[in-house]
């Protein structure tokens, strides 16, 4: 729908925390997803019926992954945290 911020029209930001909302959840309940904005309307449109004054700015995917999940290597804390002073 879009937000209406200090007399400005948001809907792509609206959007974007829409996404990212359905992918966290999605994450949580394992699921993999894939947001892709570069795509062909006209085609999508056409192929999952979508009426052609529409719009479909964004399309996000989700499915269960083929492999499993890499585990991740986290740095510790304070090797990435600095208070008051940069730390490169």
């Amino acid at each position: 729908m879009g937000g209406l911020v200090k007399h400005n029209h948001y809907p792509h930001i609206d959007l974007g925390i829409a996404a990212a909302h359905l992918t966290l959840a999605a994450e949580a309940e394992g699921l993999g997803s894939c947001m892709i904005g570069y795509f062909d309307e006209q085609k999508i449109k056409r192929l999952v019926g979508i009426p052609r004054r529409r719009r479909l700015p964004l399309i996000v995917t989700l499915g269960y992954p083929a492999k499993e999940k890499r585990s991740k290597k986290r740095k510790a804390l304070e090797d990435i945290v600095s208070y008051d002073k940069y730390k490169g």
